[in-house]
This record gives structure tokens, C-alpha cells and sequence, in this order.
């Protein structure tokens, strides 16, 4: 229960300061709103990806963190899609950007070795394709083309998210000769 609260707190602060993003300018942006926006969703990120990760299976962790960057995804797509906008006149929202996007490939390459390592990675594919894939499969900007062009709920989206992911890159859950040999 203290780590919900918890979480919650860290959520409602992201919240409260994207609240005021909406309500500021563009030159506010730059300043104290996003660094506070960019701490909580820092926070966030990284209390969420380590909440009983232990306890779970190997494809429990997978399912967790498929749902996760999809919920993350629908929560954050306007207020990043604003954000980027940005990115080509403000070199700290450029960094800050590319910081996120550099966090959100190491969660998906330490999914692909946890993957990699229990032999549940059937694919042919090298060790960095399948985490680019895992990361375009995950990513904003697929989640926002299924619900903007293809008008998928999150719902579905996670739904048929899990079946690719899964035929496409998880086996059987023994080393195999599918299994990627460290590329």
C-alpha cells in the first residue's frame, strides 16, 4: 500500500505541473514547469519499472511492460506531442527529449536481455533489432498512428500489441537455436 501511495504522489505531482504546462507559455516551458513535468515523469518511469519486478515471471515482466509504455503512451502523447514542437528551437527541450528517448531504449534492451537470458527469445533477429523493434512496436508515435488513423482504444491496442510482440519475438522458454547468440 505505501508503494501506491507513493506512486500516487508522484503521479499527482505530474499531474498538478502538467496542469500548469497547459497553462503557460512557450517561454515558461523552458524553465522551472518542465524540469518539473521531466523530475515526475522521471520518477515515475523509473518507481514503476522496479515495483516487484522481482516477483514476476519472465513473460509476467514482459506483459507489465508492454502495459506500461501503452498506459504511459495514451497519458503523455499531447502534452509530448506539444513539447516536441519545441525541440527545434530549444536546445534543453532537444536534450531533454533525447535523454527520455535514450531511457525508454534501455528499458526495452534490458526487456530483450531478461527475454534473451531466460531462452525465451525466438527470434532470428540480432540483439539490437530486437530491442529496436520491441521499441518501435512500444513506441509514441505507434501507439498515437493506431489511435489516431486506425481509431484503436488503448484496449485494443494493448490487446493485438501483446499477440505481435509475443508471435514475433517470444519462444518457448528453453534455449534454442532461435535464441539470439549475443550480437
Amino acid at each position: 500500500m505505501a508503494s501506491l501511495a507513493k506512486l500516487a504522489n508522484i503521479q499527482e505531482k505530474a499531474n498538478i505541473a502538467m496542469a500548469g504546462l497547459n497553462n503557460s507559455t512557450n517561454d515558461a516551458l523552458g524553465s522551472e514547469k518542465f524540469e518539473e513535468i521531466e523530475d515526475s515523469i522521471d520518477s515515475i518511469n523509473a518507481y514503476r519499472l522496479q515495483v516487484n519486478q522481482s516477483l514476476l515471471s519472465i513473460k509476467e515482466k514482459l506483459n507489465s511492460f508492454i502495459d506500461y509504455w501503452g498506459y504511459n503512451n495514451e497519458a503523455t502523447y499531447k502534452v509530448s506531442s506539444e513539447i516536441k514542437l519545441l525541440r527545434r528551437t530549444d536546445q534543453k527541450v532537444k536534450l531533454i527529449l533525447e535523454e527520455r528517448n535514450i531511457f525508454f531504449r534501455q528499458q526495452c534492451e534490458q526487456i530483450i536481455q531478461i527475454l534473451n537470458d531466460g531462452g525465451y527469445l525466438k527470434s532470428n533477429f540480432t540483439y539490437r533489432e530486437a530491442r529496436d523493434i520491441l521499441c518501435n512496436l512500444l513506441s509514441e508515435d505507434t501507439w498515437a498512428y493506431f489511435n489516431e488513423k486506425c481509431l484503436w482504444s488503448l484496449s485494443k491496442y494493448l490487446e493485438k500489441i501483446h499477440v505481435i510482440i509475443e508471435n514475433l519475438l517470444i519462444g518457448t522458454g528453453t534455449k534454442s537455436a532461435w535464441s539470439i547468440r549475443g550480437y
